[in-house]
């Protein structure tokens, strides 16, 4: 998982969300990759960060489509 560090009006610079990570990632105004992530994590992944960002946004595709209110949503992604 990364995080945006810095935004520029053609680009878009990506640092891991691990504190002890240095990889970097560039990519355009549209989240396209660019290039950098060429040196290696020196950490696993963290599968429950990972889990915890798909429902989440799962959850925010289905209440921007869906008329359910929010709280079923939320009980049935979980």
């Amino acid at each position: 998982i990364y995080r945006c560090n810095k935004k520029t009006a053609r680009k878009k610079y990506w640092k891991c969300a691990a504190k002890e990570c240095s990889v970097l990632v560039h990519t355009d105004e549209n989240d396209v990759y660019i290039g950098g992530g060429k040196e290696d994590h020196n950490h696993e992944p963290n599968g429950d960060l990972i889990g915890k960002r798909n429902i989440r946004q799962e959850m925010k595709q289905r209440v921007m489509n869906e008329a359910t209110p929010i709280s079923l949503i939320y009980e049935e992604e979980l």
